[in-house]
């Protein structure tokens, strides 16, 4: 084999081919990671008048309690319940892994449940929900970026999702009035619209910082890449794991 050639030949030389096909494996691993653990940053923003730690105000005898916070790992909307896609993950995967107990086949399990043979062979593949929920909570949100100005007008009385979607058009949105509405559906059981969630920059971006040495990153970069190590210790574990893999060996990859 010629690499094990070049080492019998030359075993102080640098072989860089083998040093850049481990870090192409790492940044390609790296990527699967931000993309799995992304649903962490998605953390609810600070109430109203609770900014600098202060406690929130004792609920009045008698009121409701406030809905819980929405959970860093994505699976519940902005006023704390369930989503929908996560309740139907769940019932898909029970049904699925009951019938293939059962010893029906993939095809028929399909049939059973009216799920073509891609989803049934998806879920298949997965003995545990956990993994599938996690790809698909933290897929990133083309409404995302327009969250914000939704909420203060939905605040400010605009609660037709028709008229927000027409209202979001010559703001650069593009999409459906479905998505729209199905973000402000969980807002009609509150008094308010809840502060929406900051925004998390997007895999593809975080991948980047994570694989570019810090002082090749500016100081708005490196503060983001701080908090989003701060809030979740997978990526902040991945960072610390790429900066010891490139450092020593002083890897020919585009950012180190």
């Amino acid at each position: 084999m010629p690499l094990e050639g070049a080492r019998d030949g030359a075993p102080d030389a640098i072989q860089v081919a083998d040093r850049w096909q481990l870090w192409h494996n790492l940044a390609g691993h790296a990527e699967k990671t931000v993309v799995a653990h992304r649903g962490c940053l998605k953390e609810q923003a600070p109430a109203p008048g609770d900014a600098g730690g202060r406690p929130p105000a004792a609920t009045p005898p008698g009121a409701e309690p406030a809905a819980p916070a929405a959970e860093p790992d994505g699976q519940r909307d902005v006023c704390g319940r369930e989503r929908r896609l996560v309740a139907r993950a769940r019932e898909r995967h029970a049904a699925i892994h009951e019938l293939l107990a059962a010893g029906h086949s993939q095809r028929a399990a399909g049939r059973a449940l009216g799920l073509d043979l891609g989803t049934v062979q998806r879920f298949a593949r997965e003995p545990d929900v956990a993994s599938l929920l996690i790809k698909a909570t933290s897929r990133e949100s083309r409404l995302d970026p327009f969250k914000p100005w939704i909420n203060q007008r939905w605040n400010e009385g605009i609660t037709d999702a028709t008229v927000l979607h027409a209202e979001l058009q010559p703001r650069g949105w593009d999409g459906t009035v479905q998505a729209v509405r199905r973000y402000v559906r969980p807002f009609r059981a509150q008094a308010a619209a809840p502060p929406p969630a900051p925004a998390v920059p997007e895999a593809r971006q975080i991948t980047r910082w994570l694989l570019t040495r810090s002082d090749r990153l500016n100081a708005a970069e490196q503060a983001q890449l701080a908090g989003i190590r701060a809030r979740c210790p997978h990526l902040d574990a991945l960072a610390a794991h790429v900066t010891s893999f490139a450092e020593p060996c002083q890897c020919p990859a585009r950012h180190y």
